[in-house]
């Protein structure tokens, strides 16, 4: 977790890109880790978060992706479990 999250009391659910308090932080650094990782945006898969819950929403077209792409999300900081959803 970066210092100035740490400095500051933040949640690390709560912690955006760059450091500081995001209420959607944990998303934006797991759809981070997600890019890093190589998995396709051209695949249908968002990602939403529930607290310290990542929570992947996905087409079916993304289906074969889910596994890794839960991999990924639970090993980003703040994340305690990660809850797939398909798109409705």
């Amino acid at each position: 977790m970066p210092i100035v999250a740490k400095e500051n009391s933040i949640l690390p659910a709560k912690v955006g890109l760059d450091g500081k308090f995001d209420e959607s932080g944990l998303a934006k650094r797991v759809a981070q880790a997600l890019d890093d990782a190589g998995i396709s945006d051209e695949v249908g898969l968002w990602v939403a978060q529930k607290g310290d819950i990542v929570v992947p929403k996905y087409n079916p077209d993304a289906e074969s992706v889910l596994s890794r792409a839960k991999q990924v999300a639970k090993r980003v900081d703040g994340a305690s479990d990660c809850e797939t959803v398909p798109n409705t």
